[in-house]
Order: structure tokens, then C-alpha cells, then sequence
């Protein structure tokens, strides 16, 4: 099954907390916002307080005053697309040669 996710998501990483609501997203300790909605890689909706002490690699959306309001458990293979969903952009290359002077 391939989720849609919403083109405003923002991707990190996010780890669960002993305490109700709090987490930490990208290292930096963060509220869910009252009402958070969590859903797991089967896009049903899990308790946080199920996943206490796990870490995951997420998709987010923030509510108007910032909190964590939507969050989507990635699998491994949505890990590795863009976090709208659509494929990783391969990164060009480029080589910069300097160029030569001859004399002549």
C-alpha cells in the first residue's frame, strides 16, 4: 500500500518518551500537540504510549502554534523517498575542471 502524505510534511526523526506527550524530534525535545494523531506503517492510528522508548524515522505535520499535530511512522522504503512521498531526487554531480593553459 502506498500512502499519500500532504506536500506541507516535514521528515525527521523523532523518539517517544516516558512522559505523555513529549518527545524528541531531530534532537530537540517537543510537545505533541493535544490530540496528536499517530499512524503507524499500516496507517492505523497508535497510542504513544505504545512506542515509549522507540525511535523512528517520520513524516510530521506542525498545528498553527507549532506543535507536532500529525505524525506517520515511515517504513524503510518510504524512509527513502521525499517527504511528500514521491521518489528521492538522485543528487548530480558535478566536475569542475580548471582549464589548462598552453602556451603557444
Amino acid at each position: 500500500m502506498q500512502r499519500i502524505f500532504p506536500m506541507n510534511v516535514e521528515r525527521g526523526v523523532i523518539k517517544f518518551s516516558e512522559i505523555p506527550l513529549e518527545v524528541k524530534l531531530n534532537g530537540t525535545e517537543e510537545r505533541l500537540a493535544p490530540g496528536a494523531r499517530i499512524r503507524g506503517p499500516m496507517n492505523t492510528f497508535v497510542l504513544n504510549n505504545a512506542l515509549v522508548g522507540q525511535t523512528y524515522v517520520v513524516n510530521y505535520i506542525r498545528d498553527p502554534a507549532g506543535m507536532v499535530r500529525d505524525v506517520w511512522l515511515l517504513t524503510p522504503e518510504e524512509a527513502q523517498t521525499m517527504p511528500d512521498g514521491s521518489p528521492a531526487r538522485q543528487q548530480k554531480t558535478r566536475i569542475f575542471v580548471q582549464p589548462s593553459h598552453y602556451g603557444g
